[in-house]
């Protein structure tokens, strides 16, 4: 371990100024934005990849402001972004920082991949972004090894995912994911034995790999992946290198980048095996990897860090493809960066970079975006103005914003690339800032809130070029989707929390009757209404009541998704039966209507007779069995004509003390004779009234709508208690 820090302690003293030359006619690249991510703390060896529009970055993170990283992050943003989202955990990532890093990469069709080591635990590991849900995959476990470190990913087009990483003084290893087997191929390794420095990786559509290095004694080598195993070419003799960057653009052609250990930049191009053009771009001192990309059209990027300005800061060129030169390159303002990698999106057009900025402590990511070369033809899709949800409606307004590279026409399919022979669009069409595009019914069936509806949009130009697909995704809203009660107002079963109201109802319970009741019963002209939205993509937003299903009242506002609070019903309300409807709506003005039959019961019912005893239970005299007979109401609830009794304690025989505390019981059974099992006679009373002696139960019986009958009706049992004993609870026992 000691002997690993200071390897990389000497390689980071070690470096070079790098001076890109001017070049002939090429238009220059220009810094577009700069900022630091400030909940990035601790972060070495960040990790950048973009697909469309979009760029991810990953890094390791400390969570808890300790030295060691807790996990691997991820971040996401537009990439014309002026600042990048919130950060996202993809799993566990665990010890030093040097040695908990995370890389990224995307493949054609949005899916992304990173892989990440968790020193500590001694494991690379993977997830990955399914391109359609946008959800991220439980972390697996690539590999264990003494030391694994530095990994780094590339996917190709059929998402297979290629992972490379290294130990101490070993071999380069590589491990392949195939989407279609779940399943990992390999370890396989490299003959030569790797120096402590990060490596690279590169791929392209027809699938040809190559992996960038650093050899034990300081070479730089490109490993070609030829279907089981790697040729491995040496690009430097008798100067001592380090911190390779690799790329393969779709012809198959190798490019390479590194630094020399000593004075030197160079960059190389593959002409045959073992056959490498060099060039030394110029001299100084630099540091980190020495990042080179072929994008799909053919230009080639560059990304590094030199201190040939006094400070170590963030350069980026590019070489057009067809030209013989880069531009002159341009450079980030912060400075004291290390350790860089870089991304392109828009097919070339914006180059994405990223750097650990130890200007700031603890270190953070430092990101910076710089125009590229000329884009493809292509523009970006706006679905409904850039709303992230919108209701599902059979055609939708899109925009296509900032066009590159004079498209004249375009062809478009709901989640998924379109072609020529398979697309929504009916074949290409005419090129237009803003389009109405038809939803088919079966992405309106599929659409939720979790499962965004992607539209895929490719471009061409009067010569018929066509550019990459881009897309742009919408949560399409098709209903209202919410938990709804209706119910009696004095019901156990409404929350205790209610949602407060511009104009809060009064103390509607003075009316001396019980906080409970049968459901559907009520006896005043109010009602409990719960909502709740579940699944609700744009959130429940009014309601309003009625008293048919076409006629409703004012709405009243829905906050953070729920209602929840008791109402007036207008309208005439007979005793008796009576319809009541409300009418939901959502965010996006979907509708959907409710209703329910409440009884309304003002009446107090009459007692005819009946009787109840208490009994203390034996192991427990505080708890006792109630026992009613022949109990006997007129009333209008149905069956034997009541709900339930009220009860209440006492020491002194006095049912009409106004300082009782009295609990409504639903009675259990049907028949007009029940049993009442532990009811404590401590309810209600004060510590200062618990002793041996007389104990006093109160019954008032209750109607579906918590009437109680008459206080010249209440029932009284009595209970001598010549001891106190309390229900007993039995632990299990424990054996250490």
């Amino acid at each position: 371990m000691r002997r690993l820090f200071l390897l990389l302690t000497l390689l980071a003293l070690i470096g070079f100024v790098f001076q890109i030359q001017p070049t002939n006619g090429q238009t220059g690249s220009q810094l577009l934005q700069e900022f630091t991510i400030n909940d990035s703390n601790l972060t070495k060896y960040p990790s950048v990849a973009g697909y469309n529009q979009t760029v991810y970055i990953g890094s390791g993170v400390s969570t808890n402001n300790t030295v060691s990283i807790t996990d691997a992050m991820i971040w996401s943003m537009n990439e014309q972004a002026t600042s990048v989202g919130s950060r996202f955990s993809i799993g566990v990532a665990k010890g030093q920082a040097n040695f908990a890093s995370v890389a990224l990469a995307t493949g054609n069709d949005g899916v992304v991949f990173a892989a990440w080591s968790s020193i500590d635990e001694r494991r690379i590991w993977m997830s990955r972004r399914d391109p359609i849900t946008g959800v991220w995959s439980s972390r697996r476990e690539v590999a264990s090894a003494a030391f694994p470190i530095f990994p780094q990913i590339a996917v190709s087009g059929n998402n297979q995912a290629f992972i490379i990483w290294q130990g101490v003084g070993t071999s380069l290893s590589l491990k392949i994911w195939n989407q279609s087997t779940n399943s990992f191929a390999g370890p396989y390794t490299t003959t030569q034995e790797t120096y402590s420095s990060p490596p690279s990786i590169s791929i392209n559509a027809s699938g040809q790999v190559g992996i960038g290095f650093t050899t034990k004694d300081l070479q730089a080598a490109v490993a070609i992946w030829n279907g089981s195993g790697f040729s491995t070419e040496i690009l430097t003799g008798t100067v001592s290198a380090a911190d390779v960057g690799v790329t393969v653009d779709t012809n198959g052609k190798f490019y390479a980048a590194w630094r020399s250990i000593g004075p030197g930049f160079y960059y190389a191009e593959r002409q045959a095996p073992n056959s490498w053009s060099i060039v030394k771009f110029a001299n100084g001192s630099g540091q980190g990897t020495a990042n080179v990309i072929a994008d799909a059209g053919g230009t080639i990027h560059l990304g590094w860090i030199s201190d040939v300005s006094g400070a170590l800061r963030g350069y980026y060129t590019y070489r057009q493809s067809g030209q013989s030169s880069f531009v002159t390159a341009v450079t980030a303002n912060t400075t004291v960066l290390f350790n860089s990698r870089l991304a392109v999106s828009s097919g070339g057009a914006y180059a994405h970079f990223v750097a650990e900025n130890f200007s700031v402590s603890p270190q953070k990511i430092l990101y910076a975006r710089f125009r590229g070369g000329t884009p493809q033809v292509t523009a970006t899709p706006k679905i409904a103005g850039g709303t992230e949800t919108i209701k599902g409606d059979t055609s939708v307004s899109v925009n296509f914003e900032n066009p590159q590279g004079s498209p004249v026409s375009m062809i478009w399919r709901w989640n998924a690339a379109p072609t020529e022979a398979v697309n929504d669009s009916g074949g290409w069409q005419s090129f237009a800032t803003t389009k109405t595009i038809n939803v088919p019914s079966a992405v309106l069936t599929a659409a939720s809130c979790t499962n965004p509806s992607t539209l895929y949009v490719q471009f061409r130009n009067a010569s018929q070029v066509t550019g990459l697909v881009v897309s742009d995704s919408v949560i399409f809203d098709t209903d209202v989707t919410a938990f709804v009660v209706m119910t009696n107002p004095y019901t156990h079963d409404r929350p205790s929390t209610f949602t407060p109201l511009a104009a809060q109802l009064g103390d509607f319970s003075s009316d001396g009757g019980a906080s409970d009741g049968h459901p559907s019963y009520t006896r005043e002209q109010q009602i409990f209404i719960g909502m709740q939205g579940v699944n609700e993509c744009s959130g429940l937003k009014t309601f309003a009541i009625g008293r048919t299903s076409t006629s409703f009242g004012e709405p009243m506002t829905i906050t953070n998704n729920t209602f929840s609070n008791v109402q007036p019903v207008p309208g005439t309300f007979p005793v008796g039966s009576n319809q009541v409807w409300i009418k939901l709506t959502d965010g996006v003005g979907n509708e959907k209507t409710y209703s329910t039959t409440v009884i309304y019961d003002p009446n107090i019912p009459s007692f005819s007779g009946g009787s109840f005893t208490a009994t203390p239970k034996p192991d427990a005299t505080i708890m006792t069995t109630l026992n009613f007979s022949n109990i006997l109401i007129n009333d209008d609830y149905p069956g034997r004509h009541f709900w339930g009794v009220w009860l209440a304690n006492s020491r002194t025989n006095n049912p009409t003390n106004t300082a009782l505390v009295w609990y409504p019981i639903e009675a259990p059974g049907t028949t007009n004779s029940f049993t009442i099992q532990n009811w404590s006679l401590l309810s209600g009373l004060k510590a200062s009234d618990i002793s041996t002696g007389t104990y006093y139960v109160f019954a008032r019986v209750l109607d579906g709508a918590g009437n109680p009958v008459p206080e010249s009706a209440i029932m009284v049992a009595t209970v001598n208690l010549t001891e106190l004993t309390y229900p007993k609870v039995h632990l299990p026992i424990v054996v250490r």
